[in-house]
């Protein structure tokens, strides 16, 4: 009797769980056969994100382990990273001004990005330094780089953190630096990174520099960890190199849901 109501029990926790793990593989096959056929188009950045949701919540609901979801997450990454580079960037403005945001990120989960991004201004108190934070939307990632404009002078340091402009910690694992370089079909560009691991929910990379801003901030991951990033992302700062202090003077915004404008160059 005790053996019957257990396995009746385990059946309908398959029943349950089924349709969860079906959809998890399916979203997964979607985005590897989208990453196939056109590796830059928004539909496979659509895909991606999906699947990577997909893996999160089978493994919150324990229908995969963690570990498991996390593993498939980071080949699904690694395997995007792998395609041409390509150089997608974001302008971060507020919607009342046409200037930089002290502090503005893409909402979590966010279809069109693979990464939740802020901008802080003042960093740590210094009204000259603006720190860009970056954390994956889903799982985690490692061997990650900071891509600037080859000419620009102002980096202050990089490192991990809490998410929220959180301090940098002490230490740094598989500190790199490197450029100029050329990216395929792209820009000169200077990175800098680590192989430290950065997570969706507790642990950031960021990127500290002087204000004015570069005109652009890429991130991405790179295939090991001594060589610079592949398929990229990254957020605008405009054509102007006004000072960031100049705008909204006294503000210190949080991570938030403003729209922002989208633009893929």
């Amino acid at each position: 009797m005790p053996a019957a109501k257990a396995r009746r029990g385990a059946e309908r926790k398959a029943d349950r769980n089924r349709p969860i793990r079906t959809l998890a593989r399916n979203r997964v096959a979607d985005a590897r056969a989208a990453i196939e056929a056109d590796p830059s188009s928004e539909e496979t950045v659509s895909a991606v994100a999906a699947a990577k949701s997909a893996l999160s919540i089978a493994a919150s609901k324990g229908v995969v382990h963690k570990n498991n979801a996390a593993r498939r997450i980071s080949r699904l990454t690694r395997l995007l990273n792998k395609s041409p580079a390509s150089l997608r960037h974001r302008t971060l403005t507020h919607p009342d001004h046409e200037q930089p945001a002290q502090s503005s990120g893409t909402r979590p989960g966010d279809p069109h990005t693979h990464y939740a991004w802020s901008v802080h201004h003042p960093y740590n108190g210094l009204e000259n330094h603006v720190a860009v934070e970056v954390r994956p939307h889903f799982g985690f990632a490692r061997d990650w780089r900071f891509v600037l404009p080859s000419e620009y002078k102002g980096v202050v340091a990089w490192g991990v953190g809490p998410p929220g402009g959180g301090q940098l910690g002490d230490r740094l694992r598989g500190e790199v630096n490197g450029g100029p370089t050329q990216l395929l079909d792209g820009p000169e560009v200077i990175w800098f990174g680590a192989t430290e691991r950065i997570s969706a929910s507790s642990r950031s990379a960021y990127l500290i520099f002087n204000d004015p801003p570069p005109h652009y901030v890429s991130f991405g991951e790179a295939q090991d960890p001594s060589s610079p990033p592949t398929t990229l992302e990254g957020i605008s700062f405009g054509d102007s190199h006004d000072h960031l202090a100049d705008a909204h003077k006294g503000h210190s915004h949080g991570e938030h849901g403003h729209d922002h404008a989208d633009h893929d160059h």
